[in-house]
Order: structure tokens, then sequence, then C-alpha cells
């Protein structure tokens, strides 16, 4: 009897147990994936390249601007450049600045007063070349410019002033004219001279220079009142000592017809204008005494 008592409370568990369980065949579990960090830096990769090759599109949609800067001064026109006179007065203030004016020494070594000596003779030889080629009244094709063979002075003190000096080929009767730069001859010749300083910019007559030249006073009368003599000083103190820093040279009759111009040009063809301007001046007086 206990037997059968036992086993029908098994039963009666057992029957329970299978009622309380619930199948799960139709039910999908839920999967959490675990990604990697370099998954995440690929991707963010590949956005950035999107994004590049986007603005890569943009770029080459737009039109290139190609600048081409050029050194050399014949590739710029005349009309356009700043003026290469005012170029030489601002490089003889620069010279000045480093010499003992006192002494005529420079202080700092002599190789920037070189250097610049020379730049100034470059510009000026170029210069001449070019006021040349512009001048075309009163025989100006039998024009020539002698060149300045020396920059430094038996002081040492480097050259800090120049000019440029014109002169007829030949006198009326086909005689060749002598420069005279150290006036010896009584028919040296009268120069058309533009003068450079610190100052400023000298442009007129520098009659030749023998204290008997033959014509020089005649010349003298002939040219219009404004052309004043600006007296070059045959003194040895530095040009800075003297007006318009015009230095003459000892012995010889030192005089310059002119007028001053202390502004600037600012640009090359207004500098032009002006030399052309006093040239149609001076320029018949000149030819008419030309020896």
């Amino acid at each position: 009897m206990l037997t059968k008592l036992i086993q029908f409370f098994k039963n009666l568990f057992a029957s329970k147990q299978r009622a309380n369980i619930t199948p799960a065949f139709d039910i999908e579990p839920e999967i959490t994936e675990i990604v990697p960090d370099n998954a995440k830096i690929e991707l963010e990769e590949s956005q950035k390249t999107t994004q590049i090759s986007q603005d890569q599109i943009h770029e080459a949609a737009e039109p290139k601007i190609e600048i081409v800067v050029s050194d050399s001064p014949e590739e710029i026109p005349l009309e356009d450049a700043l003026s290469r006179a005012d170029d030489i007065v601002r490089l003889c203030a620069k010279s000045e600045a480093l010499t003992d004016v006192d002494s005529k020494t420079d202080p700092k070594g002599d190789a920037e007063p070189k250097s610049l000596a020379h730049e100034i003779d470059r510009i000026r030889v170029r210069l001449a070349e070019d006021i040349l080629n512009r001048l075309n009244a009163h025989n100006s094709s039998m024009l020539r410019f002698p060149p300045i063979k020396r920059q430094q002075f038996k002081s040492g003190q480097w050259r800090s002033y120049t000019w440029i000096d014109f002169l007829y080929e030949s006198d009326s009767e086909g005689n060749d004219i002598d420069y005279d730069f150290v006036a010896k001859n009584v028919k040296g010749a009268h120069l058309f001279r533009i003068w450079f300083t610190a100052d400023g910019v000298g442009v007129g007559i520098r009659p030749g220079a023998h204290r008997d030249h033959l014509t020089r006073e005649k010349l003298i009368a002939a040219l219009p009142a404004k052309y004043e003599d600006l007296q070059p000083s045959a003194g040895n103190k530095h040009e800075s000592f003297y007006p318009f820093r015009l230095k003459g040279r000892p012995g010889q009759k030192n005089q310059y017809l002119a007028v001053w111009h202390s502004k600037p040009f600012g640009t090359d063809e207004k500098f032009f204008e002006t030399i052309s301007e006093h040239w149609g001046i001076l320029g018949e007086t000149l030819n008419r005494f030309k020896c």
C-alpha cells in the first residue's frame, strides 16, 4: 500500500514539470555583435578619402591662374617702371650715409660703397642709352655719351654722385669733337649734362672747361635765363659740403647752367618727358655752338 502511494506522488510531480515547460523553437536568440576597433578606423578613413576626392573634383573644376614673375628689366614696359633716375638719387644717398664725410673714408669697410658705385654706373649706362634713343631734334643722331672711367677717387672714396654727358661726335666742319674731360683743349666739348646727387637731378649745359675756351661765353649768353650757373665747387671736401652736392675739378672753369629737380620723377616716362623738354630748349644752342 505504501509503495503505491509513493509511486502516485512521483507521477503527479513529473506531470506538473512537463506542463510548465514552454517550447522556444520560434524565438530567435538576441545576438550582440562585437565590432573590432580597426573596423571603426577603416570607416573613418573611408569617409576622409571620399571627402578628399570630392574636394579634388571641385579644385579641378576651378580654372588655375598661373602668375609669372620676371626679374628681367627688358620685359617690363618702360612706362610702367619706376624711375631709374630716382633709383640713382636713392643709391647716392645710401652710399653717402656709409661715408665719414670729414675723412672721406668708409668706417665699416668699402665692400658696400663699392657695390653701390658699380650699381649706380650700371643704371646710368642703361638710362643713357634709352635717353639717346628718345632724343629726336637738333641733330640728336650725332650725339654720343662717354664712359666714366673710374668709380673710386684717389682718396679711396667710392663715387656717390654721377652724371650722363652727351656731346656731338663732330663739329660743323666734320672734325671730331674732343670730350676733353681734363680741360686741355680750347675747343673742348660743350656738354648736355644730367647730373645726379643725393640732392636730386640737374639738367643743363656744362660748357667747355678750359679757362680760355673759344666759344664758351657765346654759348652762355645764348642760353635762357632760367638756366642759372649752379657753380660746382673745385674744392676737395666731400660733396655734401657744397650746394646741390656739385663738385667740379681743380684748375678748370667749373660752370653748370642748369635747372635743378629736387622732387622724385616717379616714373621713367616722366623723367624722359622732362629730359626731352630741356633738350628741346638747350639742344638748339648746343647744336649751334657744337665744338
